[in-house]
């Protein structure tokens, strides 16, 4: 009814407004509430007059003038024009429709155009009401990060992205010593930062944690971390596994240097053919094959198949040379090459191999030796008088090699050379007896450690002997290649003990200088906010800011985590020292009596040879007091190449590279009827 009544009374207030206005404009102006305003006077001056105020006079610059321009429509860009037709538009048909004009309707004019239409007003429609169907989706609540999550989160940041393992080793070990969900993330973290930092014998003990635990996933990712992180030299992961462990270990891509620590295991526990078949597995253009031939050559040797193992290892020295040049494997190889031609009296052969062994090798001086011996058999004893002499030149005299004196001396009585024999022998006894005396009264004195001589002799090696056993023994008593394996081993632990300590004061550095690098941001954030800067340069700043304070933040919560796991820790390394000292020991102790016994027996032999000697040199005096003429003859000879075999004359000092493979320049005067065949 309201809006009728308005739609009604329209026209008698149109009215009403009209007669309004008409009845203002003949009353004239009418006073209002607007306050009057005072119009300004003009200044005047003293006279009264009013000043007169110059004109403020326009230019006439044609500048200053209107010009009428052309108004320019632009064109219409073409992503807004109809698209170009296609085709012509098909013609449209209007057949069939039934288009029937319409009759006009009347339009209402003048006054009745302006009534409303007579009748009831129609009725309202109902109200609109809104269907709202109702749903049963529950509202669910959003779990925030926890502090040790977030914590995880920036640890891994730290390793992965900033690479900062320092500050992310000490979190991660937080969370590692926590029970909780995050604990196997953490230590996978843990163990990587500890590699990132050259710990690796943590990263490796502490990966194996998965592999004792047995959970498959994380057992696998453990297992495909340390293939391919293996390092031949320094990894001791495979040695502590489990025989269960070992057995049920499968790798589908393994690495060279895995390959050979397994190969080392299973030696280790004699298992020989299969050790042969993970050697096939490196590839001939590996660059560890020549190692690969020389195992397969030793433990072919070992089932006893002798001449497969020469023919294996010749023919890879042969035609992979490239694979033999690293002085350690050259060495290996040629010697163990020299001792299987040895063993089936190929002393060509031999000697050309013993010859290969480098003289910067400590293999050297047993080479020369080996290689006399060939030369014995072979009946080349002045070769072999001749190559013992340069290991008893002064360059040698701190060695260690009291079989050489046997072999000179055996070929001084094969070429009758009694005086020089027994001047040799003379030089064994005078030289190795004092030693075998003191190695005596070493042994008979309780409570001495084997290790700890060793130890106190590595820390002085000059000195010329320790606790009574000679300098020479001790050098050849630490040749032992299972005590120098055990011992790299213990010097490993010792090295990450070490750098694990020194940890705790890197961190004070580094926390030093991000404090300096904080109070810096600090201030060139400071400057920029006083110099108004651009907000990406000030956004530039204050992140460099945050970064630093959260860096600074990371490295105070990593100082006291380590802390807190170094007890810990240098217990664990600490323990697997205890462990490899031990079997160091052990390896000591008989490398002590196998070279005591060797060095009784040669002493022993030296006498029979004083025996020999005499009785040789009466047989061979009274040969020429009956009359025998004495004919200097030449005999078999293994010579090295041509120009290489010389007489050793010089006299006095000794140079390194004037040591090699020399002849005696003394010839065989023995009888006739004695002489060697």
């Amino acid at each position: 009814m309201k809006r009728q009544n308005q739609v009604r009374y329209a026209p008698l207030m149109l009215a009403a407004l009209v007669g309004s206005a008409s009845f203002a404009q003949a009353a004239g102006p009418t006073k209002t509430s607007a306050p009057a305003k005072r119009i300004a006077r003009a200044p005047q001056n003293a006279g009264g007059k009013p000043v007169v105020i110059p004109r403020h006079q326009l230019p006439n610059e044609k500048n200053f003038e209107f010009q009428h321009r052309p108004s320019v429509i632009p064109d219409v860009p073409a992503r807004f024009q109809a698209p170009a037709a296609r085709g012509a538009r098909p013609e449209t048909s209007l057949k069939g429709l039934d288009m029937k004009p319409e009759a006009p309707v009347a339009q209402p004019k003048g006054a009745a155009a302006f009534q409303l239409p007579k009748g009831a007003m129609p009725a309202l429609g109902a109200e609109a009401v809104l269907q709202l169907k109702e749903t049963n989706d529950q509202l669910k609540t959003v779990e925030s990060y926890t502090a040790d999550e977030l914590r995880l989160f920036e640890a891994y940041v730290l390793l992965e992205d900033q690479k900062k393992p320092l500050p992310a080793l000490g979190n991660f070990a937080t969370l590692m010593t926590k029970k909780s969900a995050l604990q196997d993330s953490a230590r996978w973290g843990y163990a990587h930062a500890a590699l990132a930092l050259g710990l690796r014998v943590q990263y490796e003990v502490t990966l194996l944690e998965f592999l004792s635990r047995g959970t498959p996933a994380w057992s696998t990712r453990a297992t495909e971390s340390l293939v391919r992180n293996s390092d031949m030299d320094k990894s001791v992961w495979v040695q502590h596994l489990s025989e269960t462990q070992f057995g049920s270990l499968k790798v589908e891509a393994p690495s060279d240097a895995y390959l050979m620590l397994r190969v080392h295991r299973q030696i280790a526990q004699k298992q020989v053919k299969d050790a042969l078949e993970t050697l096939k597995q490196i590839a001939p253009n590996s660059k560890i094959f020549g190692l690969r031939a020389y195992f397969e050559a030793l433990l072919e040797y070992r089932q006893g198949s002798l001449a497969p193992a020469k023919t294996s290892l010749a023919t890879a020295l042969k035609q992979h040379p490239e694979a033999f040049r690293e002085n350690e494997i050259k060495a290996k190889a040629n010697m163990l090459m020299g001792r299987l031609s040895f063993q089936s009296r190929d002393f060509n052969n031999a000697f050309e191999a013993y010859r290969n062994v480098p003289k910067n090798n400590p293999v050297w001086p047993e080479a020369m030796m080996e290689q006399a011996l060939s030369q014995i058999l072979y009946e080349d004893f002045e070769g072999a008088a001749g190559n013992m002499f340069s290991l008893h030149t002064d360059f040698f005299k701190k060695s260690y090699s009291p079989d050489s004196y046997l072999i000179r001396t055996v070929g001084y009585l094969n070429l009758c050379q009694y005086a020089d024999a027994l001047q040799v022998v003379q030089d064994l006894q005078r030289k190795y007896k004092p030693i075998l005396e003191g190695l005596e009264r070493y042994g008979k004195v309780k409570g001495t450690s084997d290790y700890d001589t060793i130890r106190e002799f590595a820390k002085n090696p000059g000195v010329s002997d320790v606790k009574g056993v000679a300098r020479p023994f001790l050098f050849a008593w630490t040749q032992d290649p299972d005590f120098q394996r055990h011992q790299v081993r213990i010097n490993q632990f010792e090295d990450e003990l070490e750098a694990f300590r020194g940890l705790s004061l890197t961190v004070v550095k580094q926390e030093r200088e991000l404090s300096k690098k904080i109070a810096e941001a600090s201030d060139a954030v400071s400057a920029a906010v006083a110099a108004k800067a651009d907000a990406e340069k000030m956004a530039k700043l204050k992140n460099q800011l945050e970064s630093a304070k959260v860096e600074s933040k990371m490295l105070q919560l990593a100082r006291k985590s380590l802390a807190q796991i170094r007890p810990e820790i240098t217990a664990k390394l600490e323990g697997l020292k205890d462990e490899r000292k031990a079997l160091a020991l052990e390896a000591l102790s008989q490398r002590r009596t196998s070279l005591h016994g060797a060095l009784k027996g040669v002493i022993d032999q030296s006498e029979v040879l004083l025996y020999e000697i005499y009785n040789g040199a009466g047989d061979h005096l009274r040969f020429q007091a009956a009359g025998g003429e004495i004919e200097a003859r030449r005999t078999a000879s293994l010579n090295p190449k041509k120009d290489e075999a010389v007489n050793w004359k010089f006299k006095g000092e000794i140079w390194e590279d004037e040591l090699g493979h020399f002849r005696s320049s003394l010839s065989n005067v023995c009888a006739k009827e004695t002489a060697s065949n």
